[in-house]
């Protein structure tokens, strides 16, 4: 049960800082248009966090991904040892 609310608390990190990173890169190209310094670092700024938050909770998905896969298999090669001794 910790697990799948642990999953869930990860999705919802990684769509807000996708979000951010949209909203960063939005004011970097408006602070561009308007010639305004501070929106533009401002922006920049919002978009590098948005970026490296949503690539860190990415990459731990994956990792989790992973190792669930190593675990389905690990399974399922005792379980045909298991079925193969019982012949």
């Amino acid at each position: 049960m910790q697990d799948t609310a642990q999953h869930t608390v990860e999705a919802i990190a990684a769509s807000a800082a996708s979000k951010g990173m949209y909203t960063g890169a939005g004011l970097t190209l408006g602070g561009w248009w308007t010639s305004n310094e501070f929106l533009g670092l401002a922006g920049l700024l919002i978009a590098t966090l948005g970026f490296a938050i949503n690539w860190y909770y990415k990459h731990k998905l994956t990792r989790a991904e992973i190792r669930a896969l190593e675990a389905k298999e690990a399974r399922e090669i005792e379980e045909h040892r298991a079925r193969m001794g019982m012949y």
